[in-house]
């Protein structure tokens, strides 16, 4: 019974079974594919900020992105497993103003770099080639901005196919050698995001297998087609924040004549892709107003109209969203975490220089074994660099063999190893008194495999110049140095001299000398050596008649020391840090000198800043240690924040003591994008014909006003001084500092 029983069960089921086999089964609908697009626009791309975060909150997956310049950031970045707030925390965190500047922040200079600082125009080298001068292919070479790529994007190290990062991407440049547009598929992600985003003439163009890219907006800033050829999906969503036409009563200048002649070229490939759209698709243009493409200052105003823009089409977005709890399974897959405490296996250099592999590998600090320190690893990639002999210098974060490490590239100068810079200074006191110098330098390096460089200068204006050094690291970290030199000077030096008023002397000097000592990582240096000069001292013009001061021959020779320090974070307006220098020389009659005199001079400068207030506490102290000074070598005290009521070199001696606070406060305004300046100083010094002279009684008061800016050219100073004895002076200074 029992039997017969279980085999009626068995054929139930069974045939139970085949009936709900045999019945149709209710298809499931296959979801929509996706694909979004993102047009190229500079700053204003961050709007496409504002629409990844409509399109999270509204559950829309995405399946596929094609991205062109800044449509490539944003949605390179976002297929890469970042969230819309960890982009928009990216960009709004980035100091854009120093980001297309290639050089390191001020404080992590080298030294040898930083005794160049302020001295040249800022931001232009010119290259020197079989005789021939080549200009820069852009104002930066995107160095920074590499840096800021690799580093956002570790989390997707070792991915060369876009087609397995977390969503399918494609970026799009413009092969500059052959004008054709050129997708990016595979390869390094930030080297490709980097490649898109070459705007000409503004960030130099990337070499990328094999071929020279620019930015892709010169040829499809609205890549459509791409999509629907590659990525095969079967809505597009398309975000175009390129700027529109100006209107008439805007075209009033050669700048936006031509930025009107780029935008209509632009627009006519626009509305080719904009045809290809079909019904069922998407497109989104957020209203972003006259905000410019290159205002990345401001790029936080574009993400909320971006937004906005999105949810406008709500609609038609609706149909392509998911349920919550299948797209958080969505963003689950999406979201990659950043990578912490990685382990760095290898650190290997991809270089192709004369310098010896030594040289650069002493100049990294991260270490194998132990996590991976971004600070660290960009101050590595900032020393390299400092040498002197390359455009750019990157990493990548690779996989090799299951061993993950480090592989930094260099990438030489297109003109090799020769390069020129300048300078330029003018002040005028408004009465008359006007100066003006103009400075030129040819630089070499790679001169030898130490990193061996040979530089050359000539000035010409109130002071002429011709000077030729050789700067010779002794070890292969550069801590160690020698420094053979020569020059030729002619300079106009003021002389005052109660009663008889001021003269004008013409000092002609020769020197020559050999300097060597040890650099203190980036903040300082000490230095000694010694030096020979000869020359003569002769009248230039005399305002009073005073024919005790006739020409003489000069013949001095003697050993020097000095030691410099420079934690300032700019030249001209620093908001932190310090500087100061010990200086002491003897001339010798014993090393061929006609006479013997001693020198020490001494000074110490602090920066303290709160909020946007700056104080610069100042002091300075020299002395001739019982001997006496010849005139062109004593010390002078005299203009801007030096008493600055008083003309240059108005007070002059043997002695001297000063001290000064300078004041100023960051403006709520810009001059040319440039931050201005208004402040003040109050200044106390004199000078002494010896130290045992010193009375506290003689010392002169001054104080001043100004405002002031750095420009393209240095920085300009505005203002007035006045000293306690009612002496005056309106002063303009406008340049470097040599």
């Amino acid at each position: 019974m029992k039997l017969h029983r279980r085999f009626a069960v068995s054929l139930l089921l069974c045939t139970a079974s085949f009936l709900f086999a045999a019945s149709p089964q209710p298809k499931v609908p296959r979801r929509l594919r996706v694909g979004l697009v993102l047009s190229g626009g500079g700053a204003r791309g961050a709007a496409h900020i504002g629409v990844l975060k409509a399109l999270e909150k509204l559950h829309i997956p995405i399946d596929a992105i094609v991205g062109t310049s800044g449509g490539a950031l944003a949605g390179g970045l976002y297929a890469s497993g970042m969230s819309p707030e960890e982009i928009q925390h990216l960009l709004i965190s980035t100091n854009w103003d120093k980001m297309f500047q290639d050089a390191p922040n001020r404080n992590n200079l080298s030294w040898r770099r930083k005794q160049d600082n302020g001295k040249y125009l800022p931001n232009l080298e010119l290259g020197l080639k079989d005789g021939k001068i080549m200009m820069p292919t852009g104002l930066s070479a995107g160095r920074k901005i590499s840096f800021m790529l690799h580093r956002a994007l570790l989390r997707n190290g070792g991915i060369r196919d876009f087609d397995h990062l977390p969503i399918p991407f494609r970026a799009v440049a413009t092969d500059l050698t052959t004008g054709n547009m050129v997708v990016l598929s595979h390869g390094d992600l930030a080297d490709a995001l980097r490649a898109s985003m070459s705007v000409p003439g503004a960030i130099a163009p990337f070499e990328f297998d094999g071929k020279l890219l620019v930015d892709g907006g010169l040829v499809r800033n609205l890549p459509v087609d791409v999509m629907r050829k590659e990525m095969h999906v079967d809505v597009v969503i398309a975000v175009n924040v390129a700027k529109g036409l100006f209107s008439k009563n805007r075209l009033n200048s050669a700048l936006a004549v031509s930025q009107q002649m780029i935008t209509i070229m632009l627009l006519k490939d626009e509305k080719t892709q904009l045809a290809l759209l079909k019904k069922g698709d998407i497109y989104i243009k957020p209203e972003l107003g006259d905000m410019a493409a290159s205002d990345f200052a401001h790029v936080i105003q574009a993400i909320e109209p971006g937004n906005r823009a999105a949810l406008s089409h709500r609609t038609g977005l609706q149909r392509l969203s998911i349920p919550e709890k299948q797209y958080a399974l969505f963003l689950k897959h999406l979201r990659k975490a950043p990578l912490s405490h990685q382990i760095v296996d290898f650190v290997n250099v991809s270089d192709k220089s004369k310098l010896a592999p030594k040289v650069l590998l002493s100049r990294i600090k991260t270490k194998t074994g132990e996590p991976l320190s971004l600070t660290t690893l960009q101050r590595d990639l900032d020393r390299i660099y400092q040498i002197g002999a390359f455009e750019s210098v990157s990493f990548e974060w690779v996989n090799v063999e299951n061993r993950n490490g480090i592989l930094i590239h260099t990438k030489g100068k297109p003109w090799g190893t020769q390069f020129l810079q300048g300078g330029l200074k003018l002040s005028d006191d408004l009465q008359g008194d006007s100066r003006f110098d103009i400075l030129l330098s040819h630089t070499m390096t790679e001169v030898n495999s130490l990193g061996g460089e040979w530089k050359n200068e000539i000035q010409m204006g109130r002071t002429r110049r011709i000077r030729t050094e050789f700067f010779q690291p002794l070890d292969a970290a550069g801590k160690w140095a020698a420094l053979p030199f020569m020059e030729y000077s002619s300079k106009i030096l003021d002389m005052y001299e109660a009663p008889t008023g001021w003269q004008e002397y013409d000092v002609r000097m020769f020197s020559t000398g050999l300097l060597a000592g040890r650099q203190f990582g980036n903040w300082g240096a000490a230095m000694a050596g010694l030096t020979r000069k000869w020359g003569s001292t002769s009248p230039f013009s005399v305002f009073q008649d005073n024919n005790s001061l006739k020409r003489n021959d000069v013949n001095i020779a003697g050993y020097l020391f000095r030691f410099d320090y420079d934690q300032l974070d700019d030249p001209y307006f620093p908001i932190h840090g310090g500087a100061g220098y010990a200086h002491i020389f003897r001339s010798s009659r014993s090393m061929g000198a006609d006479f013997s005199y001693e020198k020490l001079d001494v000074r110490f400068e602090k920066v303290l800043s709160f909020e946007r207030n700056t104080f610069i506490l100042t002091g300075e102290y020299g002395d001739s240690l019982g001997t006496d000074l010849p005139f062109y070598d004593n010390f002078r005290l005299g203009g801007i924040f030096h008493l600055s009521g008083f003309q240059p070199g108005r007070l002059n001696g043997d002695s001297k003591v000063f001290a000064s606070t300078i004041y100023y406060r960051d403006l709520p305004i810009r001059a040319f994008g440039f931050k201005c300046y208004a402040g003040g100083s109050l200044e106390a010094g004199s000078t002494w014909a010896n130290a045992n002279s010193f009375n506290a009684g003689d010392l002169s008061y001054s104080g001043s006003l100004f405002i002031g800016s750095r420009t393209l050219i240095g920085a300009v100073y505005i203002g007035y001084g006045r000293t306690d004895d009612g002496s005056d002076l309106f002063f303009l200074t406008l340049g470097q500092i040599f």
